[in-house]
């Protein structure tokens, strides 16, 4: 999906825990919105074996982005240019649905 398709999503959840309550909003649009609805759903019937997994791996991409996205909003201090050396390299498994 790289078209947009004029399409507009506005999820609002709220769930009570005991004394606690949590509410959320989200509103996207074009593909972005229909990628939103399709994990929203995806959660919402997950099986309750494999919860607990699905929400580690969530948690995980999103720290892997936030992550990213500091650091490519902090400004260098000073740029030095020279030899370097790769001592790891990062990559994420492609996002696949299916068996």
């Amino acid at each position: 999906m790289t078209e947009d398709v004029g399409t507009v999503a506005h999820v609002r959840g709220v769930v009570s825990a005991g004394p606690y309550r949590l509410s959320f909003e989200s509103e996207s649009d074009g593909v972005e919105a229909i990628k939103r609805l399709v994990a929203y759903f995806l959660v919402s019937v997950m099986p309750r074996d494999g919860l607990d997994e699905s929400l580690t791996s969530l948690h995980e991409i999103y720290e892997f982005n936030e992550e990213n996205l500091r650091l490519a909003l902090v400004e260098p201090s000073q740029v030095k240019h020279g030899p370097g050396t790769i001592r790891a390299i990062h990559e994420r498994a492609p996002f696949a649905i299916g068996r």
